[in-house]
């Protein structure tokens, strides 16, 4: 190491906190296989009508210009879709964004969050850097929210927030929404309903509760069922004096013209929304029944857009998937899912090759 580089480690190791220091960076390994059903992603993208009409829109906007703080009529549109006031939603770049505002938002040297164990990893990634304490609740047996658990540790460490996803990544189990609302009705801080893959469920939403329940948030998000991954757009929904010191803290003009044209195009396609869901579900069912039929495959239930399955020696396997031009997403870190992979749901002719490859590469 040349001492330019010595120096360098020696003032950042000074600098940041050993928990910053051993923070492992978000990446995947291998994306290049030629189906890609390791993210979660929908496999449709938009028409490219609806893209040139989208990029006409961009193109007439101004570039030289900082975007509005707040564009009322985007959000008066997707609260509309949503079934909210406009005044209950905050819009930004990606949900991400949002979880890390909210996390440092009652971040206090005590303060305690309360998450399920295994979740989406960015709830404790948020709460890490917030420096508040995260607490984790393992799932049940059956790898659902456990709700109870996640009640009697919320109230005994007076946390001030609780994330629970449902449906819940990675497993895509889901518990009914009323159990949620009796989280929400206990807990004595604020809880995040993270509703990234509802439109998958069947099960009703938690929105139509803000109005009892002050301490609601429910996270949407339009990179899954919406199709827009690549557009990094999401939204917390809550009371406006809940929103207000999130919306305070995050960075200004993070939404361009391109990000809100995308947005407000999709939203007036609703057959389109309609499709892809139902093309989805449809394709997971049948996907987990070839699956269950395939020897020394153990496919979960699922009510999102991916399948969780075991497999035995599933670091063989995974690397047989690939070698066949399949990429699935290994959550194996997780104590509870040690055998485990995740595949998304494809279009057809993805799943279908994933399936093929699947039951060779078991054999």
């Amino acid at each position: 190491m040349s001492s330019e580089a010595g120096d360098a480690a020696a003032y950042a190791a000074r600098a940041y906190p050993a928990w910053v220091r051993a923070q492992k960076a978000y990446g995947l390994s291998d994306q290049e296989g030629q189906v890609k059903l390791n993210q979660n992603e929908s496999p449709f993208d938009l028409p490219l009508e609806l893209k040139r009409e989208i990029l006409e829109q961009v193109l007439a906007e101004p570039w030289n210009r900082y975007p509005a703080l707040r564009d009322a009529e985007l959000h008066a549109e997707v609260a509309a879709h949503f079934g909210v006031r406009a005044e209950q939603l905050l819009i930004g770049p990606g949900s991400n964004s949002l979880l890390g505002a909210l996390a440092q938002c009652v971040a206090q040297p005590d303060a305690v969050v309360v998450a399920a164990r295994p979740s989406f990893g960015l709830y404790g990634s948020a709460t890490r850097a917030s420096g508040s304490r995260l607490l984790e609740v393992p799932l049940g047996p059956d790898l659902r929210l456990d709700v109870a658990g996640m009640i009697s540790a919320a109230r005994e460490n007076r946390a001030a927030l609780v994330f629970a996803a449902n449906p819940n990544n990675p497993t895509g189990t889901a518990v009914p929404t009323a159990a949620l609302l009796e989280l929400v009705a206990e807990a004595p801080g604020l809880v995040l309903l993270d509703e990234a893959y509802l439109e998958f469920s069947g099960l009703p939403s938690a929105l139509g509760a803000l109005d009892r329940h002050p301490n609601l948030i429910v996270l949407r998000t339009f990179s899954k069922a919406f199709g827009l991954a690549g557009v990094r757009c999401g939204c917390l929904m809550g009371h406006p004096e809940v929103l207000a010191p999130i919306d305070r803290l995050r960075a200004p003009f993070a939404m361009g013209p391109f990000v809100r044209h995308c947005i407000r195009a999709i939203l007036r396609q609703p057959d389109l929304l309609r499709r892809t869901v139902e093309h989805i579900i449809q394709e997971r069912e049948r996907v987990l029944a070839r699956m269950s039929c395939i020897p020394g495959v153990v496919p979960r239930p699922s009510m999102a857009n991916f399948v969780l399955f075991e497999v035995l020696e599933h670091e063989k396997v995974y690397r047989r998937l690939h070698r066949r031009g399949i990429t699935v997403r290994d959550v194996s870190s997780y104590d509870e899912l040690k055998s485990s992979l995740r595949v998304t749901i494809g279009t057809p002719e993805e799943n279908e090759a994933f399936l093929n490859a699947l039951a060779e590469a078991v054999k």
